[in-house]
């Protein structure tokens, strides 16, 4: 059993490396200038990985339906119908806030998210 442990670990630990380089070559190509879409969308990208939110969530995400003391998003209309409260980690509550004020937080709508 303790082999099957240290493999795990051996294996998420290199999952976790590749993860980092293949998100830091994102990043680069993105770029940090809000005022594109591709920067945006690897900030949703990111706010998606922190929350596991869908895309349509994420692409309709709107300030009033943000709670940045409590850290939840309340979320009217999901997948299911039905409505639910994401809660939002530290990280999530970091990239949100270094976005503009304007409605949809993210400023991306579906057919911009599609075709990146």
């Amino acid at each position: 059993m303790a082999s099957i442990r240290k493999y795990r670990d051996k294996w998420r630990a290199q999952i976790n490396r590749l993860g980092a380089r293949r998100a830091a070559v994102f990043a680069f190509s993105a770029g940090d200038d809000l005022k594109k879409a591709t920067a945006r969308t690897f900030l949703a990208f990111r706010f998606a990985t922190e929350t596991a939110m869908r895309a349509g969530e994420i692409v309709g995400l709107r300030w009033e339906k943000i709670d940045l003391t409590t850290r939840v998003a309340k979320l009217e209309r999901t997948k299911i119908g039905r409505p639910r409260d994401v809660p939002l980690s530290g990280e999530a509550v970091r990239i949100i806030e270094s976005l503009r004020r304007h409605d949809p937080v993210f400023g991306l709508n579906s057919a911009q998210l599609d075709a990146l």
